[in-house]
């Protein structure tokens, strides 16, 4: 899943019926580096994602150290998915067939496929070229709706294409002339109107009908009989488009979470998400980000040494190699070299990283040059002694009472049990 650009670059013609153009999808760049360094860790975030980019560009690839903010950027710049966009080939496939079918007088067929082609522009309508993109299909369903003789519905689909693309030109040069006086006639004069009251969840929701100025929800609208379009939309959700006869009870929408705006925001990849979770959201940011994988990578100490943890993820659905763990030295450069070696390791494993325990209950730092941060009393060698100890104390004793019986004495001493291995 990636996104693209939102917006039409060019006017395409195909049996006489003009659709918008979109971009092809752009190319995917770069991985995204998430990275975790909690307080007291070997190095800090800047220090490992710098030697993460590094150890990227010796690899060939390049390393996107603000992932977040790149998804946040394109997300705000309008880019959208594009398996939406898709929609918009198949709409321009039906809208083709069914307009040759008028140019060849089936109009029964005709009608059917442009219903096809509008129910699919219907999901289109929130988009860029969405709202001119259903003007047009609707404008050519007046005209199959006059030549099948349903003047009422024909007069409904040219004033509801003129409410969207008022500017869109009509002419000769294209229609029939019957078609041109007819859809001049319905934009012309007042209609009945009706009172309808739109609501959308959550508070805060804005609304366009029929394209035209933004109202903040809830509203009252007086409506012209006939269809129109709505899109209410609000931030962090997924807009949302209904096609509403001009009369009827109150409107009420609700507003899904975008999660790719989610995807956007850092919190969806810190320390402790499950893997289902850290999943939607990372291949939710690769999409949103416009990326080829992402890198989720973390300092942490392990038996007193610093050490890098990793996993890297890629694809749609996300697919992720097994996490890694590269203890170093004094060379960032060399564990951050190594860990981008292994990481690449193809696997279809999910996104645990977040929720490993070496990252959960990361180990604390050492104190005073101490090899590891543990207690007096998990020290395997004081156990080792005290067992020894003991040992010894049993066997004089077994010596001491020799003769006096057959009893058979047996002591073992595992410092582990103790807690310190």
């Amino acid at each position: 899943m990636r996104c693209v650009e939102r917006g039409s670059r060019a006017a395409h013609a195909l049996v006489g019926i003009a659709v918008a153009l979109w971009p092809a999808t752009a190319r995917a760049q770069g991985v995204g580096l998430i990275v975790h360094a909690p307080a007291g860790a070997p190095a800090t975030p800047d220090q490992v994602r710098a030697a993460l980019a590094r150890a990227a560009a010796r690899a060939g690839e390049r390393a996107e150290t603000r992932a977040f903010a790149r998804a946040a950027a394109l997300l705000a710049a309008g880019s959208v998915q594009a398996e939406r966009l898709d929609g918009f080939a198949r709409v321009e496939r039906l809208a083709g067939e069914g307009w040759r079918g008028y140019l060849e007088a089936r109009f029964a067929e005709a009608a059917a496929r442009l219903g096809e082609a509008s129910s699919e522009a219907a999901a289109l309508l929130d988009l860029a070229g969405g709202l001119e993109l259903y003007a047009d299909l609707s404008l050519r369903r007046g005209a199959v709706e006059l030549a099948l003789g349903r003047d009422r519905e024909a007069e409904l689909a040219f004033r509801l294409a003129a409410a969207l693309d008022p500017a869109r030109a009509v002419t000769d040069a294209e229609f029939k002339p019957a078609v041109v006086e007819r859809y001049r006639l319905a934009r012309s004069g007042e209609r009945p109107r009706h009172r309808r009251r739109i609501e959308v969840e959550p508070a805060g929701a804005t609304v366009e009908v029929d394209g035209g100025a933004t109202v903040a929800a809830p509203l009252e609208l007086e409506l012209e009989e006939g269809t129109h379009v709505l899109v209410a939309r609000a931030p962090g959700r997924m807009p949302r488009a209904m096609v509403v006869s001009g009369e009827g009870s109150a409107v009420r929408l609700s507003l899904a979470e975008d999660r790719l705006a989610a995807a956007a925001r850092a919190a969806g990849l810190s320390i402790g998400r499950g893997e289902r979770e850290a999943g939607e959201v990372g291949a939710a940011l690769i999409a949103a980000g416009e990326l080829d994988g992402i890198l989720i990578a973390a300092s942490v100490w392990r038996g007193g040494r610093p050490a890098l943890l990793g996993q890297l993820c890629r694809g749609a659905p996300l697919g992720c190699g097994r996490a890694v763990e590269v203890g170093h030295g004094a060379s960032l450069d060399r564990a951050a070299a190594e860990l981008w070696r292994e990481v690449g390791r193809p696997g279809r494993h999910p996104l645990t990283l977040l929720a490993d325990a070496r990252l959960v209950h990361r180990e604390l730092a050492p104190r005073d040059g101490a090899k590891r941060d543990r207690r007096w009393w998990q020290s395997r060698w004081i156990w080792v002694g005290v067992g020894g100890l003991a040992l010894s104390a049993v066997a004089a004793g077994v010596v001491l009472g020799a003769g006096e019986g057959d009893l058979e004495w047996t002591v073992s001493s595992d410092g582990c049990e103790f807690g310190g291995c």
